[in-house]
């Protein structure tokens, strides 16, 4: 995996987090453009996405649900030989 892959994958997992505890105080949107300046983005980017929203609903739940259940199949150490 290169660097961009994992800077990706960093900003992904921090994203979902931050999601995951807007959801659980019972917000139901996520401003986009906020988001990113929570993320570090600069702010003259992150207005590009001023009018975005993300919406926590039942779907989102869902989607939690199904990346807890992955992450707890997972072993905790893989090797391909």
């Amino acid at each position: 995996m290169n660097q961009d892959d994992e800077l990706d994958e960093i900003v992904r997992e921090l994203t979902m987090e931050i999601m995951l505890v807007l959801y659980k105080h019972g917000y139901q949107q996520v401003h986009v453009g906020g988001m990113m300046r929570l993320l570090g983005v600069s702010d003259e980017h992150a207005a590009e996405h001023d009018e975005e929203r993300i919406s926590l609903n039942e779907k989102f739940a869902e989607y939690l649900n199904q990346l807890d259940q992955f992450e707890h199949a997972k072993p905790d150490s893989t090797y391909l030989h």
